[in-house]
C-alpha cells in the first residue's frame, strides 16, 4: 500500500473545484466563513490546519461521476 487513505465520497466534503480553483495552482477556494458541506448537505465547520478530502461531482454523457482532493486548509 502507498499510504494513502481512501475516503469513500460519503465521508468528505463538497468543494467546486473547476470554479474555485486559482488557475493551476493547487489552491481551491473553499468557504469565506469556515462553513463547508459534506455530501449529505449538512454543514461542516473547518479550521487552519485541518487535514480535508473533498469531492465534486461530474457529469459527462449523463454519467455522474466524482472527482477526489484532499489536502490541510490555509
Amino acid at each position: 500500500m502507498n499510504g494513502k487513505i481512501y475516503k469513500h465520497v460519503s465521508e468528505r466534503l463538497y468543494a467546486d473545484i473547476d470554479n474555485e480553483r486559482v488557475a493551476d495552482i493547487d489552491i481551491v477556494g473553499l468557504t469565506q466563513s469556515d462553513e463547508v458541506k459534506d455530501f449529505f448537505g449538512n454543514s461542516v465547520i473547518i479550521h487552519e490546519g485541518d487535514y480535508v478530502y473533498l469531492y465534486t461531482d461530474s457529469i459527462e454523457g449523463g454519467e455522474l461521476s466524482y472527482i477526489f482532493s484532499e489536502g490541510y486548509v490555509i
